[in-house]
């Protein structure tokens, strides 16, 4: 029996709109899951972040305490105390993404307490050094009692790290099958309501596109600074590791310059922070502009960048860029590094260190106290770490 046309119409439209519900329904469905996934991801995305910043901190506050242990100057101090400051905010911040899951409640309580080891620690060495001179400060640090404790600290904060990015590895993989189920419906249901699904697709293309974005400047943000857009101490940390494992390798060496501004503060003090920022940002120009293609010039905190140069000849090439690095800071050869305050300047003291493998964090401390030995020299010029004996060398290899 033939149905009359004005019910076949109808029951046509009614499929239709059937169909289109359900294809409305499942793209509804999978985007909200997508949502949720990506809301997942950057959750895991930050509570990495929040890890690493741990060991950041102290690392700030052990640079802090070396400072005002070998000058004796209260202003080195700044970073130990934002450092000590942000740490309560970090762990704080760890306890309510974590705490959710009975297994981290242990963790964090022991990272809590080797934090507070080592900020004791740091806080005695600044104590001795107040009260008994920097003889008796340095005894404790050399007695390695604050590097064990950064170490253990680093074996506990391994295990949330891992699985965290284990459970991003499967998040994300996860995300990937639910967009590649998502396109798979709304090819299938797209030959029968194709102008209901061209809104959906859409709206999930959009989405999609936003979140890979926002991924990508998340991705951005964790390994550069924001104010200059230098590679960040992360960043640099990375490449660090990876040259010298490349300088061992090929059997010639890298060089480190860590360099310190003089007189930054003094501008913060007498201009404000706006000034100090943009000339912070004048200086990153100048010294991206002076170094190789293939060095990495990055800003690890505060007034304080680094440059890691591979698969150097000679010291003289990390002498000569440490040079340049001076000179282009200079007034008298350059133009003001701000032409509407051009009586804010600083000068550069550098530290360089050169290694052809071992230890990437003992290069990054002779580098380190290189440039605490410049500014004894005076400011504004380099000085060049000895170098490594053999045997301390040696001493850095993981034992077989």
């Amino acid at each position: 029996m033939k149905l009359p046309l004005e019910r076949l119409i109808l029951s046509a439209f009614a499929i239709g709109f059937a169909v289109f519900v359900a294809a409305a329904w499942l793209a509804i469905k999978d985007g909200r899951a997508y949502l949720e996934s990506e809301q997942r991801i950057l959750r895991i995305n930050e509570t990495l972040l929040a890890l690493e910043q741990v060991l950041g901190n102290l690392r700030d506050a052990e640079t802090g305490q070396r400072g005002y242990l070998l000058t004796g100057e209260a202003g080195y101090l700044e970073p130990y105390f934002r450092a000590n400051r942000r740490q309560d905010q970090l762990l704080a911040y760890l306890r309510e993404r974590l705490d959710d899951d009975p297994q981290w409640a242990p963790l964090l309580d022991e990272m809590e307490t080797l934090r507070r080891e080592k900020m004791t620690e740091l806080a005695f060495t600044i104590h001795l050094r107040n009260t008994k001179g920097l003889e008796a400060a340095m005894r404790v640090v050399d007695s390695g009692q604050g590097k064990e404790t950064m170490d253990r600290l680093r074996v506990v904060i391994d295990l949330p790290y891992h699985t965290k990015q284990d459970e991003l590895r499967q998040e994300v993989a996860d995300s990937k099958e639910r967009a590649r189920q998502s396109r798979f419906s709304l090819m299938f249901f797209g030959g029968i309501t194709l102008l209901g699904l061209i809104g959906t697709y859409w709206a999930v293309a959009e989405d999609i596109r936003g979140k890979r974005l926002l991924r990508e400047r998340l991705a951005h943000e964790a390994t550069h600074d924001a104010l200059t857009g230098l590679p960040n101490r992360r960043y640099f940390m990375d490449w660090l590791t990876r040259l010298v494992a490349q300088a061992e390798r090929r059997g010639r060496p890298v060089a480190l310059l860590f360099i310190d501004l003089d007189g930054f503060k003094s501008v913060n003090d007498r201009f404000g922070h706006e000034v100090g920022d943009a000339l912070l940002q004048e200086v990153a120009n100048r010294f991206q502009r002076l170094v190789r293609e293939s060095d990495v010039l990055a800003r690890l905190a505060g007034d304080e960048f680094a440059v890691l140069m591979p698969e150097v000849a000679s010291p003289s090439d990390a002498e000569h860029l440490a040079r340049r690095l001076i000179a282009g800071l200079d007034p008298a050869a350059n133009r003001p590094l701000l032409r509407a305050q051009p009586e804010a300047s600083v000068g550069a003291s550098i530290g360089i260190a050169l290694a052809s493998g071992g230890n990437p964090d003992m290069l990054v401390a002779e580098a380190d106290e290189a440039m605490y030995a410049a500014k004894a020299a005076g400011k504004n010029c380099f000085r060049l770490a000895p170098p490594r004996p053999v045997a301390a060398a040696a001493a850095t290899l993981p034992d077989a």
